[in-house]
């Protein structure tokens, strides 16, 4: 059997499982050492304390880079579990229409993002849904705030392009966001 716990609801309720794996995001969880606790580290390896490896016995890593360098480190117990997709979703259809557009999908935290700026200055044709770019994008380039990710496929393969960028931690750790395979 599993369970999902989502952080909002991490501690709300005891759960009888054998084996907790924490995927981990941007905040450290208090975990339980009765049990068999594996981490799961998707992104923003910088803002893992050296100390919380020690809470888990086994560190999975979506990255090749990352996880040798935690293996240099001293990690006893340490793999690679890149992210994936569901290729049942996601999928290559040839007979498939494409827009001659760049496709965007992601709010702009505070900042003109990279992949984002390239396109507006080499004209690309730029199709963008995220919150926060009122104002710092041409209207004609947002389309929404947001896709219901049910509808994500048909939009990530109806594009000439599908955009991503990563937060520079990412980057210069060799992680792959699920975008990566979801395109």
């Amino acid at each position: 059997q599993a369970g999902v716990d989502c952080a909002d609801a991490w501690y709300a309720q005891r759960a009888h499982e054998d084996v907790v794996l924490t995927i981990r995001g941007r905040h450290r969880v208090k975990v339980d050492p009765g049990k068999v606790n594996i981490m799961w580290i998707i992104s923003h390896p910088d803002r893992i304390p050296e100390d919380e490896y020690a809470d888990y016995d086994h560190i999975a890593v979506a990255s090749d880079i990352y996880a040798e360098e935690l293996r240099e480190r001293g990690l006893p117990s340490v793999s690679v579990l890149h992210q994936a997709t569901d290729a049942t979703l996601f999928f290559d259809d040839p007979e498939r229409d494409r827009k001659p557009a760049a496709l965007f999908v992601g709010n702009s935290r505070r900042e003109y993002r990279t992949m984002v700026k390239w396109c507006v200055q080499k004209k690309v044709p730029l199709e963008l849904y995220g919150g926060g770019w009122d104002g710092v994008l041409p209207d004609e380039m947002l389309r929404g705030v947001s896709i219901a990710n049910a509808d994500l496929p048909d939009y990530y393969g109806s594009h000439l392009l599908l955009l991503n960028d990563h937060w520079d931690s990412m980057r210069m750790n060799g992680f792959l966001s699920n975008r990566l395979f979801d395109g």
